[in-house]
């Protein structure tokens, strides 16, 4: 909390203690990582079911948690049809396929998974969990005027970072599903069920923020991705609904439900949140619920993919892919592959997006091919990224190519595809049919 804007009272000099006043009921209270005074990012505190006043009003789209979680569906409740399963279970499908390829679970991989598991000294005692702390990449900024040499990754370079926990989890949910013995199935199911009961003890669950977690979504990935992968693993175990709450927590999923008033959102959205909306849908059994979910994710998303207006993100009608008011490609890449994504998983179904939100997106990517030619963007592009080393991404032509066309006409999308072969078959001898070869420039004086 911020004492000039989140405390009662008045302050006044020499104030230099904190008394604690235990309410009158036999129980006990637990003290953990007390920071009385510390510089921190003003900006960054995040408001959740305990402390609600924290920087209220802030509009910052990482912040929004507690307040968008409370947010109602504008879609009544219908039963959910037979064809509308049949696309959920086609859906489920492609993410799964998108998540990890089916290979070979190798003793060496097995290996490497039981040595990063002992790190974390997960144990049970009287039934409950113990292990050891995880910690976010941001509150190591708590720290930061205590210890003579602070690093802003301590955390990370300790491998205590949470990024490099769910990653675990994630590697842990892949190798349970590419393991053919059950002797081993077994031991990564309680593994992962292990990290599962730690992480939640540890806060990670519906209605907490730790005081701190902007920009939280990178960190976040390998939770969301871990738990839909494992959705029999935790339904089995009677953790499949609270494992549901916390990925529509994290992934601020009821800020779907109003209908969108302008065209597009943030790029950061399409970078790091959008897999987890989808995945805290998908989690879900086949209930009105689910369907209650699907139709206003649709519709948000082909909002967001429709052309923004000004200097707001992220896709424009000329191609352009905006973040920090201008186009700014080191970013539009992580943003493409959300929606790149996105519009194949939905595509040929009832949910698939609108042909203007599928064409703008498919400008977008003819747009960098043309500016990259082939792959590789100008420094004079590359805002904060200037290391000379930004690319498109082919594999992101492919996946349009198998959305289909934008007015859904064809399978699949044949001008999308022949880009996509033309940046993957390159070779050192110039092509004089290359569509996007560059004008001579003109002499004119303008």
């Amino acid at each position: 909390m911020c004492y000039e804007r989140n405390m009662q009272g008045t302050p006044e000099e020499g104030m230099n203690e904190i008394r604690i006043v235990a309410p009158d009921v036999k129980d006990k209270l637990f003290f953990d990582h007390l920071i009385t005074a510390s510089k921190v990012d003003a900006r960054q505190q995040t408001a959740d079911l305990q402390v609600p006043f924290v920087n209220k009003g802030t509009t910052n789209h990482w912040l929004v948690i507690y307040e968008h979680s409370l947010w109602k569906p504008d879609i009544a409740l219908a039963p959910i049809n037979e064809a509308q399963k049949q696309d959920i279970k086609t859906m489920e499908k492609r993410f799964r396929d998108m998540l990890y390829t089916p290979s070979t679970l190798s003793e060496k991989e097995m290996a490497a998974i039981r040595r990063k598991y002992d790190f974390y000294r997960i144990t049970y005692r009287n039934g409950k969990v113990t292990g050891l702390p995880v910690y976010f990449v941001r509150q190591s900024e708590a720290y930061e005027r205590m210890i003579p040499d602070w690093d802003k990754d301590m955390f990370t370079k300790q491998g205590v970072e949470m990024s490099d926990y769910f990653n675990l989890m994630k590697r842990i949910s892949i190798a349970y599903h590419n393991a053919q013995e059950a002797t081993l199935k077994d031991e990564l199911k309680q593994k992962f069920l292990a990290m599962y009961d730690n992480i939640t003890d540890q806060g990670v669950v519906y209605g907490s923020c730790w005081g701190n977690i902007h920009h939280y979504g990178y960190s976040m990935r390998g939770l969301f991705v871990s738990y839909f992968l494992m959705k029999d693993v935790l339904r089995s175990a009677g953790r499949l609904d609270e494992a549901e709450r916390t990925l529509n927590w994290y992934a601020i999923t009821n800020e779907i439900f109003p209908k969108p008033t302008t065209n597009g959102i943030d790029i950061d959205t399409f970078n790091t949140k959008l897999q987890g909306r989808i995945a805290s849908i998908l989690i879900m059994e086949d209930t009105p619920e689910r369907l209650q979910y699907l139709r206003p994710f649709s519709r948000w998303l082909d909002y967001g993919c429709r052309p923004a207006q000004g200097l707001s993100g992220s896709f424009k009608k000329d191609g352009a892919c905006f973040h920090h008011c201008n186009n700014y490609p080191a970013y539009a890449v992580g943003g493409m592959d959300g929606a790149t994504n996105m519009i194949y998983l939905l595509s040929g179904t009832e949910f698939k997006l609108s042909e203007l939100a599928h064409q703008t997106v498919k400008n977008v990517l003819l747009t960098m091919r043309f500016y990259c030619n082939l792959k590789q963007w100008s420094l004079s592009m590359s805002g904060r990224h200037p290391n000379g080393k930004g690319q498109l991404i082919p594999i992101q032509y492919a996946t349009m190519a198998l959305a289909g066309t934008p007015d859904g006409t064809q399978p699949y999308d044949p001008e999308m595809a022949s880009a996509y072969l033309r940046l993957v078959s390159y070779t050192e001898t110039p092509d004089k049919d290359a569509p996007d070869y560059l004008p001579k420039a003109s002499t004119r004086q303008e």
